[in-house]
């Protein structure tokens, strides 16, 4: 019913958002006040995982590409992915990086156009709309490769294992290869490294599953 109200009656594109919205005074109706929108997201992500995506949605843009040479910045979102076509020979690789504060540095120096590499970051764990974009860049007629840089922290390793492999809303369907240029918490240790121990007032964090292979006795 919140689709079809978001979506005119079916001929509309219609963002996750403006579902969210039509569905809320649905659950008032049943007495539920209250909605988060990150929860509703999960709960979408499950049942796309279960039934497919839904025909028309879309979700806003969450993180952006800088392509080197000319300058130009496309936002990431399921539109702009849709439409997007790999520039011919105006790049060969592609980093993809966990803070996006580090761009204005980066083009400052015109790292991208110094190593013909184009930048990508994505809020939070890469978005279906990054990697869409990577299974694009990925098929195109000329190889290119993809280089991720993330956090040593739990949620960090996750943004490289969600950049290649399935999620709840997106099956594993990556054809190129992507190279891991994180900082894992082997590494640093066997860097010398100085350890900071970390008091967490909630429960557990995500980690990727192959940091907790690496681990025996992991907690």
């Amino acid at each position: 019913a919140a689709v079809r109200s978001a979506s005119g009656g079916g001929p509309h594109r219609f963002s996750l958002r403006q579902t969210f919205y039509a569905i809320r005074p649905l659950l008032q109706r049943v007495g539920v006040d209250e909605l988060d929108y990150g929860y509703f997201s999960t709960v979408v992500a499950a049942y796309e995982q279960e039934n497919g995506r839904f025909n028309g949605m879309y979700r806003d843009a969450r993180g952006i590409i800088y392509h080197p040479h000319t300058g130009e910045t496309i936002a990431l979102g399921t539109l702009n992915v849709e439409k997007y076509r790999t520039p011919r020979y105006r790049f060969n690789k592609v980093l993809f990086v966990e803070k996006g504060g580090f761009f204005e540095l980066l083009k400052d120096a015109q790292w991208p156009e110094r190593h013909d590499c184009a930048l990508m970051t994505s809020q939070g764990f890469a978005s279906d709309a990054a990697r869409d974009l990577c299974d694009l860049i990925g098929d195109s007629e000329q190889e290119i490769k993809i280089f991720c840089v993330h956090d040593s922290d739990g949620p960090g390793t996750c943004i490289y294992e969600t950049l290649v492999e399935g999620t709840k809303s997106r099956r594993r369907r990556l054809r190129g290869e992507v190279s891991n240029l994180g900082l894992d918490p082997k590494e640093a240790v066997g860097m010398g490294l100085s350890e900071e121990r970390v008091a967490r007032k909630k429960g557990k964090v995500p980690v990727a599953s192959y940091i907790k292979d690496a681990y025996d006795g992991y907690r």
